[in-house]
């Protein structure tokens, strides 16, 4: 008779306590809107704690709440708690609205604790997902720079660029602005770029935060390298061949670097995997390598030095037909035109250099000196002369556009 009544009540507490926890979960989430704007207001008043109190029973309910987690994450963040914020940050499911933004600030803390190579990979699968952001490309485009690859940077701005073209065909304010960031951004990558001595402090800090970095580490060779330090940048840079050869900018860099000192077989090895011939490079490694102007840049240079100028003058010209307005391979190629004496030639390539040369400084003049916060509609034409002489029609088109958006832009004053 008891064991029948026990069974009663059992069968009966078990959806009691089923509808008590339904109850108990609709009354939790009913108030989740007002806990999560809590939680807004509070770091909105810089009280992260207050924040992360607002949230704490609806994370003990729903420990994977996108929109509590980013909230959470952002807590930490304004207390430099960098571990934590990106512990929280990174649980933010990928299929939710809070997904966008978390990512974002994600990154913003991994740079913050030092951890430049995972947040490159975090920007690298933000911006497959959402390629029109910009933020995103700024953050990516300031790694690059940090870590010695301003090609690579400029070419995240250059795609920042192309997508914004849809939007000028309206001089809306939006656009606008938009472009007129891209192209600040891009000028500054590409003639005036942080040098190695100020990247050098957060490089150091960044590879002993995590040694597992080899994009750092590569980067951190050719700081030790331009500050004179051959030695330390020697130790960094075999490291980086031997660890990670099968990547085609390693090779490249550390190749280059035994070319300057003037080690030729080391150079050699890291570019041939030998040091007579790329017979022996993989088929793949071979293609990706003469996709890259500066590799044949190296093999011109290492030809040039054992006196074979014909052969060297070959592959500087291979470098050119991929790269033709790069000014250091034009002054090279004069060069071993004199060298070879074909005299009218080099004159030529000479002028050419120089008038590229010009053009660059130029560039990095009226960068550093364009009006703030609008340049004017002339410095603007002026700026898409210059890329037009480098080659680069596309930026040139985009400063053509600013300099007609400009005038149709409000006026910019203390008034305004």
């Amino acid at each position: 008779m008891r064991n029948r009544r026990f069974v009663k009540l059992v069968t009966l507490a078990v959806p009691i306590a089923c509808i008590g926890c339904i109850a108990g979960a609709a009354y939790l989430r009913s108030g989740n809107e007002e806990r999560l704007a809590l939680a807004a207001r509070s770091l909105q008043q810089r009280e992260p704690a207050q924040a992360r109190a607002a949230l704490e029973r609806l994370l003990w309910w729903e420990p994977d709440h996108p929109e509590a987690l980013h909230l959470e994450g952002l807590s930490y963040a304004q207390e430099g708690d960098w571990p934590a914020a990106i512990s929280s940050l990174s649980q933010v499911a990928a299929d939710s609205p809070a997904h966008q933004d978390a990512q974002i600030n994600l990154a913003a803390a991994l740079l913050k604790d030092h951890q430049l190579q995972r947040a490159e990979a975090v920007l690298k699968s933000h911006l497959l997902k959402y390629p029109h952001s910009w933020v995103a490309r700024r953050q990516w485009s300031g790694l690059l720079l940090a870590t010695l690859r301003r090609r690579e940077a400029v070419a995240v701005l250059e795609e920042a660029l192309e997508l914004a073209q849809p939007f000028q065909t309206r001089a809306g304010s939006d656009a606008f602005e938009k472009t007129l960031e891209i192209l600040r951004d891009l000028a500054v990558a590409e003639v005036e770029p942080p040098p190695a001595a100020q990247c050098l402090p957060v490089l150091q800090e960044a590879l002993q935060r995590d040694p597992d970095q080899p994009t750092v580490r590569l980067a951190l060779a050719q700081c030790y390298g331009s500050a004179g330090q051959v030695r330390t940048a020697e130790q960094l840079f075999r490291e980086a061949a031997d660890e990670h050869r099968e990547v085609p900018y390693v090779r490249i860099v550390v190749s280059r670097f035994f070319v300057d000192q003037m080690d030729i077989p080391s150079a050699s090895e890291v570019l041939f995997d030998d040091e007579t011939s790329g017979s022996r490079l993989h088929p793949t490694m071979a293609a990706q390598l003469e996709e890259d102007d500066r590799y044949w840049e190296i093999r011109c240079r290492i030809r040039e030095i054992a006196g074979d100028y014909e052969q060297s003058l070959g592959f500087i010209d291979r470098a050119l037909s991929i790269r033709p307005a790069e000014t250091s391979y034009l002054s090279r190629r004069a060069r071993l035109l004199l060298r070879l004496e074909r005299i009218p030639e080099a004159q030529r390539a000479f002028a050419r250099s120089h008038e590229l040369a010009r053009a660059e400084l130029d560039l990095w003049d009226l960068q550093r000196n364009l009006t703030m916060p609008r340049p004017t509609p002339a410095e603007c034409r002026r700026m898409a002369e210059l890329y037009d002489a480098l080659g680069r029609s596309m930026t040139a088109g985009a400063w053509r556009w600013m300099a007609e958006a400009v005038s149709d832009q409000p006026a910019v004053g203390p008034n305004t």
